[in-house]
């Protein structure tokens, strides 16, 4: 199962990510606009969606892609 994080305007503060165990960053995919997909560095999958789009395509390309799988979003400021 994949673990799909969108964020935007977070580059250097991924909370979510940061405080996951290594073996749930691996499952990762970060979900990024094309405009930022330069900035962002973490050792994960990048899922990139159009500019300005909102959370809410956002989800729904994820949904998109993942129609027949099992995955799960989190926001990209959850503290655990």
């Amino acid at each position: 199962m994949k673990i799909y994080i969108p964020t935007f305007r977070r580059v250097g503060n991924q909370i979510t990510f940061n405080n996951l165990p290594a073996k749930y960053q691996e499952k990762v995919i970060m979900v990024v606009q094309k405009q930022e997909r330069d900035l962002y560095t973490y050792d994960c999958e990048y899922m990139v969606v159009d500019d300005n789009i909102g959370l809410t395509k956002t989800r729904t390309e994820i949904f998109k892609n993942n129609r027949d799988k099992k995955f799960c979003t989190i926001d990209d400021d959850v503290t655990f």
